[in-house]
């Protein structure tokens, strides 16, 4: 990925961590049977070390989970690859 800043809801600028582990999670399949990947994540969530970045693909844009993890105190940076496959990567600053 190349290097890119992310302004935090607190207004603090912050770096992607280029060089940092990445966890994937991978719930396009999950949203396409109609399955609730919520836990899924969190799970991950849950586990990720403090210098590890999670990387989320869903079939579409977030919101609700970006907002959750950005109130928890990560930053994000969100692309779209495809009309129906959206990355979503979040990170401690």
């Amino acid at each position: 990925m190349s290097r890119f800043y992310v302004v935090t809801p607190d207004g603090a600028t912050v770096e992607f961590p280029d060089d940092a582990p990445v966890v994937d999670v991978d719930v396009r399949e999950d949203l396409r049977a109609g399955r609730e990947p919520f836990s899924k994540i969190m799970t991950a969530v849950d586990g990720l070390k403090s210098d590890e970045v999670l990387r989320v693909r869903a079939i579409f844009a977030p919101a609700p989970l970006v907002a959750m993890l950005s109130q928890r105190g990560f930053a994000y940076h969100m692309s779209e690859e495809a009309d129906d496959d959206w990355s979503v990567w979040f990170w401690r600053p």
